[in-house]
């Protein structure tokens, strides 16, 4: 999978929360700060694979990178 283009996500230095589209439509890929405090975590009552991640990601990007904002 390839990333195609930024959606949304505007900083200078390219560091911010940012929401891209992929070469598949029915995949975004979302640059945000990675959670990794266990007990965080653990109170999503859902296990997370070690190939994924959560991320953290301001709702106002995520909306504007998916039209909803």
């Amino acid at each position: 999978m390839r990333i195609i283009r930024k959606l949304t996500g505007d900083c200078p230095d390219g560091t911010c929360p940012a929401v891209y589209a992929t070469d598949n439509p029915e995949v975004l890929a979302v640059q945000g700060t990675a959670l990794t405090d266990p007990q965080a975590i653990a109170d999503t009552g859902a296990p997370v694979p070690g190939h994924e991640s959560i991320v953290l990601i301001p709702r106002a990007v995520l909306e504007a990178g998916i039209g909803g904002g």
